[in-house]
């Protein structure tokens, strides 16, 4: 019976071996090469297949859980600020969270800046209201009888917005240096941040509901308002202290050179702004 080379097909005679050996190298790297080109194209597939179905397919129930979740731990620190305010603040000190700071700064920014935009609008003599505006109503009575303009609803809140987180930013990097290297304390970054937004929950609470009431009453609205914020410097001294580890005679230096610096670059802002 015949045989053949199982490499360049010669018909070979019965114990002979064929003299196509030095092409046997050639021959196997081009197998090996053939083998890796398959493997490669199937990482690619599997990787894009990948890709497609885990990272980019939108899970509603997985979001909706999410979302639950996250509004759930902010209602609860919401209960805890007004249940046991110094008690809270001061644990908040030893476990920092960026991720809430971040939530609770967010949300004071825009629900105050829609309270700050909704009494500006009001004081402009705008009859549209806040949402009209935002969708583009034209309703409006004039301030004087020479103005004669609609009222830039988003643009107004854009700039109150921006000017609230410039007032953040300035009031956390005044008080680390401030408390840190004229005081000496001993305050950390992430504590710092976390304890001054979650010190802002009475803030958001009466800016909520001044914002309801300002379709009512603009004097209940500012009452309401002027408390939230009070309360929210008076838990902030608590949560300073224990996040400087400074004492009471200290903080009571250290809050107001912080709050008048800080109201005083705000104002410059605003006018800019403005």
């Amino acid at each position: 019976m015949a045989n053949y080379c199982g490499y360049c097909g010669k018909k070979l005679e019965e114990g002979q071996v064929c003299d196509c050996g030095k092409n046997n190298d050639l021959v196997d790297y081009v197998k090996i090469t053939a083998e890796e080109d398959i493997i490669t194209e199937r990482k690619k597939k599997s990787i894009y297949e990948d890709k497609d179905n885990s990272k980019f397919q939108f899970d509603f129930h997985k979001v909706k859980e999410q979302v639950t979740r996250a509004f759930s731990i902010m209602w609860n620190i919401i209960v805890k600020v007004f249940k046991s305010p110094s008690t809270f603040i001061k644990g908040v000190t030893y476990e920092p969270n960026i991720k809430i700071a971040s939530a609770f700064i967010g949300l004071y920014a825009i629900i105050t800046s829609l309270l700050f935009t909704n009494i500006f609008s009001q004081a402009f003599g705008v009859t549209g209201g806040i949402i009209s505006g935002f969708l583009g109503g034209n309703s409006y009575r004039n301030f004087s009888p020479y103005a004669s303009y609609d009222f830039p609803f988003g643009e107004i809140f854009g700039r109150f917005l921006l000017i609230l987180l410039l007032g953040v930013a300035v009031f956390y990097g005044v008080s680390y240096i401030i408390g840190n290297y004229v005081f000496k304390g001993k305050g950390k970054w992430d504590g710092l941040l976390t304890v001054m937004a979650i010190s802002f929950v009475p803030t958001i609470v009466a800016s909520l509901i001044g914002f309801i009431l300002s379709f009512i009453s603009i004097k209940l609205t500012l009452i309401i308002f002027i408390m939230g914020n009070m309360i929210t410097y008076i838990i902030r001294i608590f949560g300073f202290k224990e996040t400087f580890k400074v004492t009471n005679n200290t903080i009571c230096y250290l809050m107001p050179i912080v709050m008048i610096i800080n109201a005083f670059v705000t104002y410059e802002v605003t006018k800019l702004i403005m």
